[in-house]
């Protein structure tokens, strides 16, 4: 491993639109239409700063012909997700200052995150500006779908409508010197498995050298390969392997603000699963044998507190115990952002799930509505279509993340993976994930759609056109017991 981070051709956005100005004053014309300062270049090419023209294809049971419902997908606008290479050099100079003698990219920390889990977006629809406030009231009695063909935008809700949630955003920024990295090892939309030994067997692999393989393969061009081999591209041309999502989330960027549950919620079931937050790298040869990376056996009964608090593992990072201690005892989530706020610099390995509860605010009701993904829905078409906008945009976030993450770990003279490094490459691919009904009806809908279409989704500005008849909201199935959390 080289001994320091490489800032390489990086450039500063003011430095790289400064060659671009004198590219443009010689006459280059490559470039003679590109935005002269950063403002307009936010403005005019980042999709991150505005919404942008969507559309949600669908066939109805008997219909030889096609449904295209064109909306506004603001879901992305407020997100911080952009590549900036200032951000990249920030980073770079804060993991390469030295702690104990070695850079700090070379001793981060690294933490598991082992509770139940889930990645539950709330979601609201907005109004066209142009809209009276009786024809606003009258739209909302009807079904969501609904509303974006009248022309309702989608919109991450806003934190007024989170009052007495665990967290008031869906997502929080990290600074890019706070050298704080966060993977979702288990896909978008997908559910970890209880338990899954292979995830056991691959931390045992990892902690031979201490986990150092593990880190320099993550501080590496070669980070992406870990945790991301089942997602390989599959010969069958409708695969699920294609709309696999793995998050990578580098410093200086936005992160999904996970709520975490650190015990099982049948009480009536034994728990195999040792919960807590514990950090891998400090782990003793001794703690190892003693089953520091190993499940309960026999499995743990957690009828009653006592029994629930005993679930926990014994070696959880001290600076968050008691948080995770309080949550078992008060039945409450913990953050994502309080873990990281707590424990600070370090690489998060997020072994819970990631399968998508839908949250869409009712203006009539004034609450959200929950879409549970494991249920059937009559008419689907009520549900995918956020569906399916929150997938698209959470693999935009993660196309971008990754060169985000690229940036500050890539070298000119970059190492490859020896065979052990290769081996434990490989022990990730082994991850157990379980689908959801929403997620296979997702998968069918955009598999199609782009088999339809060519590929890709279209983004077409075209005049939207109200239907002449509309399904009333109360004839939506609404799933009617409370929702079921998973790992």
């Amino acid at each position: 491993m080289a001994s320091l981070l490489e800032q390489g051709n990086l450039k500063s956005k003011r430095n790289a639109m400064k060659d671009i100005r004198k590219q443009q004053d010689s006459g280059q014309q490559q470039v003679s239409n590109y935005p002269r300062t950063l403002k307009d270049r936010a403005e005019r090419l980042l999709e991150s700063t505005h919404c942008r023209d969507d559309e949600y294809v669908f066939k109805r049971e008997g219909e030889k012909t096609r449904t295209r419902i064109p909306y506004k997908n603001c879901f992305l606008r407020s997100l911080n997700y952009i590549t900036d290479p200032d951000k990249a050099i920030q980073a770079i100079t804060s993991l390469n200052k030295k702690r104990g003698g070695k850079p700090l990219f070379r001793n981060l920390p690294i933490y598991l995150i082992n509770a139940h889990s889930s990645i539950e977006p709330r979601l609201i629809l907005e109004p066209p500006d142009d809209m009276s406030p009786k024809q606003i009231e009258e739209e909302r009695e009807y079904t969501f779908t609904d509303q974006l063909e009248a022309g309702f935008s989608l919109h991450i809700a806003p934190s007024t409508k989170n009052l007495g949630f665990v967290t008031r955003s869906d997502f929080f920024n990290t600074k890019a010197t706070s050298n704080k990295f966060v993977i979702s090892t288990t896909p978008i939309g997908y559910d970890a498995s209880c338990g899954d030994k292979s995830q056991f067997l691959f931390l045992k692999s990892a902690s031979g050298d201490n986990f150092s393989s593990l880190r320099k393969i993550l501080m590496s061009e070669n980070f992406n390969k870990v945790f991301t081999a089942n997602t390989k591209s599959s010969s069958l041309p409708w695969s699920d392997a294609h709309f696999q999502n793995i998050m990578f989330f580098p410093p200086g960027y936005s992160v999904i603000n996970k709520t975490y549950q650190f015990w099982d919620h049948d009480h009536s079931k034994q728990t195999s699963d040792k919960w807590g937050v514990i950090r891998l790298d400090t782990l003793t040869r001794s703690q190892i044998q003693e089953g520091a990376l190993d499940v309960w056996s026999p499995m743990k009964s957690n009828a009653t507190l006592e029994e629930r608090l005993s679930c926990l593992h014994p070696l959880c990072a001290k600076k968050i115990k008691k948080t995770v201690v309080d949550s078992v005892k008060n039945n409450t989530d913990v953050s994502l952002k309080t873990i990281t706020d707590k424990l600070g610099a370090g690489i998060y390995l997020d072994f819970s799930c990631s399968g998508l509860v839908l949250k869409i605010f009712d203006h009539v009701k004034n609450k959200y509505i929950t879409y549970n993904p494991d249920k059937e829905y009559e008419h689907i078409e009520d549900v995918l279509p956020f569906y399916n906008a929150i997938q698209e945009g959470l693999e935009e976030v993660a196309y971008y993340n990754k060169l985000s993450w690229n940036n500050i770990v890539s070298r000119e003279n970059e190492v490859a993976l020896n065979e052990s490094e290769k081996n434990l490459v490989s022990e990730s691919e082994k991850f157990i994930k379980d689908t959801t009904t929403l997620q296979k009806a997702s998968l069918v809908n955009r598999a199609r759609a782009e088999h339809n279409m060519g590929g890709g989704r279209k983004k077409k500005k075209t005049r939207r056109k109200r239907r002449k008849t509309r399904r009333k909201k109360k004839t939506r199935r609404r799933r009617k017991t409370k929702k079921s959390r998973r790992r």
